[in-house]
């Protein structure tokens, strides 16, 4: 049996599907490095040539606004 684990990328709010062939993000538009995208490097931390952009949740708008109501 083969267990597949979610990459991190794909909660992530910086996330994009696909450009080109390979999934990008703000932080790698051009491709995300091997170690981030198979969870071997916790993007919570810095990784080098990320443009100080790391993991940040993804929350659907509809709970982002439902938090800024007093």
């Amino acid at each position: 049996m083969t267990i597949e684990t979610m990459s991190q990328c794909s909660k992530c709010r910086h996330f994009i599907e696909h450009k080109g062939d390979e999934p990008g993000c703000a932080a790698f538009p051009d491709g995300i490095p091997m170690p981030i995208g198979r969870n071997e490097h916790d993007h919570t931390k810095p990784y080098p040539g990320d443009n100080d952009i790391q993991f940040e949740q993804w929350v659907p708008e509809a709970q982002r606004e439902e938090k800024q109501e007093p």
